[in-house]
């Protein structure tokens, strides 16, 4: 998925700190107080008059109030699942009401730009990347498709309308950043800022402790809990030496790995800890204990095939350079990181062109009052 690569790639650059427009222009759940109000773009959009069945209208745009009040009731009512006696604040209603109008009204703009350009991706694709939306939105099955529509008032054709114009736009922004000069200038600029934090060497890894150790715990655990070591530092010491010289007399690393290393992630694992980061992270895994230590050794190391041994307060360790990527490894991931920040320029100009020409009813928030003092004395 489009989305997925470009921000596994964010996650890296942890110099980076986008928020993309669409996370407001999506449906999704509102946060519950006005005190973010100011702050919130669509706070923004002018109040005046506009007929009665017409929340929100930009031009030919308008935004139906059966569709606001819609989503309205289907959040407060998943909400009252949690908390049955809460009351919707005056003031949240409003806002509420504001938001989810909003949402929509940015939706239809976007949708409004893919048609007027003619900006479309293949059925095939639209399909496999709307199979994998739906994954992460019911949590891989957790949560029925369906609830998640009815939970914020969504309709499938409404959602697929919008997810289609999305990706047609990022597809477009994608295919417009080229292979010339100013594109790799660019994409060793992101490189050479970021490499720090993007894992570049493979490691294989073991662990001797020792009694009186640090000691650590894995989170999330994995499959196999280790009994804690006996065995003296000096001891420790030695058993690391003597690996050390195995490994460098041809040794397999994932053989000694499985039967001596105190580490439950390496001994289950062959000694494999995948790529690192120079800080010894690794992507979409918890940070080991010793990932300062390991990430330092591991980058001192100059071909593959090279091993290290150091300390660290968890005991010694035995680090092998197992593999090696480059700039040209991340180049296209970040060729659509480069794409998506155009796809977020655009999103964010057609937004920012909405906000001072688009009306809110009046008498559409007024009536959000009134409803919530009726309610209230009911």
């Amino acid at each position: 998925m489009y989305c997925r690569t470009v921000f596994e790639f964010l996650a890296l650059l942890s110099f980076l700190c986008l928020s993309s427009p669409l996370h407001s222009a999506e449906p999704g759940r509102p946060q519950p107080g006005p005190e973010n109000g100011p702050q919130d773009i669509f706070e923004k959009v002018p109040v005046g008059p506009l007929p009665d069945d017409v929340f929100l209208q930009y031009g030919e745009i308008k935004i139906p109030f059966s569709a606001v009040q819609r989503a309205e009731n289907a959040y407060v009512a998943n909400e009252k699942k949690e908390q049955p006696r809460m009351n919707v604040a005056p003031e949240l209603m409003v806002h509420l009401r504001k938001q989810f109008g909003f949402q929509y009204l940015v939706n239809a703009v976007i949708e409004k730009y893919a048609n007027d350009n003619k900006l479309e991706i293949t059925k095939d694709k639209f399909e496999e990347l709307f199979a994998q939306t739906k994954k992460e939105v019911t949590n891989n099955g957790k949560l029925s498709y369906e609830q998640y529509l009815l939970n914020y008032g969504l309709m499938d054709e409404d959602f697929r309308r919008s997810k289609n114009a999305n990706w047609a736009i990022e597809q477009k922004m994608f295919e417009s950043v080229k292979d010339d000069e100013n594109t790799k200038n660019e994409v060793t600029r992101i490189f050479t800022q970021s490499k720090d934090s993007v894992p570049l060497r493979k490691v294989s890894h073991i662990l001797f402790a020792y009694k009186g150790a640090q000691s650590f715990e894995l989170n999330p655990p994995v499959e196999q809990l280790l009994p804690p070591a006996t065995r003296t530092k000096e001891e420790a010491k030695a058993a690391a030496d003597e690996a050390l010289t195995q490994l460098q007399n041809g040794a397999d690393i994932a053989g000694l790995a499985k039967e001596k290393s105190d580490c439950p992630i390496s001994k289950t694992h062959d000694g494999n800890l995948e790529f690192i980061s120079l800080k010894g992270l690794r992507p979409k895994h918890a940070p080991l204990p010793f990932a300062a230590p390991l990430g330092e050794a591991a980058y001192k190391l100059g071909k593959i095939g090279d091993i290290a041994e150091f300390e660290s307060p968890y005991g010694y360790h035995l680090v092998k350079l197992t593999g090696l990527k480059t700039q040209d490894d991340y180049k296209d991931d970040i060729k659509k990181f480069l794409g998506r920040q155009l796809y977020q320029k655009q999103v964010r100009q057609l937004i920012e062109e909405a906000v001072p020409k688009a009306t809110y009813n009046e008498k559409m928030l007024k009536i959000a009052d009134k409803e919530k003092k009726r309610n209230e004395t009911k």
